[in-house]
């Protein structure tokens, strides 16, 4: 739902996606692919100038945003779009940052399983950052119980 640690053109490119889902925005806390497009990638982002693009988004940096791996990945993402996919829908990751104070009311258990109520969604993965600081939420929501 929210854009971070990217680069100003990454930002603009995802802003100018077709609005297919609230999940716009790459995270690079969870990803997957095939073996040889997961190299593929990480042999493309080793040869990238990290420390130049580190300066570019120095210069422009927003307070709280940081250069980091998911900064790498969102290019590569804006300069490969026919080999990456964002799952806008929430239907394999659910990446619950900005989510958590309307956890109650999105998350639901069908048959057992982990529902998005508001996609009626089935994630297979949660992302949940800064659990130290959100996880009474979960736990209410019954999303973590130990």
């Amino acid at each position: 739902r929210h854009c971070f640690h990217h680069l100003p053109e990454v930002r603009e490119w995802m802003n100018g996606l077709p609005e297919v889902g609230p999940y716009r925005y790459l995270n690079g806390g969870m990803f997957a692919g095939t073996a040889k497009a997961l190299i593929d990638m990480m042999e493309s982002l080793l040869r990238m100038d990290a420390k130049s693009l580190s300066d570019s988004f120095q210069a422009s940096a927003e307070p709280g945003h940081a250069f980091n791996d998911q900064t790498l990945f969102g290019l590569y993402a804006m300069r490969n779009p026919d080999s990456v996919r964002l799952d806008c829908k929430g239907n394999l990751f659910w990446n619950l940052w900005g989510d958590y104070d309307r956890i109650n009311e999105l998350v639901d258990f069908r048959e057992g399983v982990l529902m998005n109520r508001e996609l009626d969604s089935r994630p297979w993965f949660l992302h949940m950052s800064q659990i130290d600081k959100y996880i009474e939420v979960s736990r209410k929501a019954g999303v973590w119980s130990n």
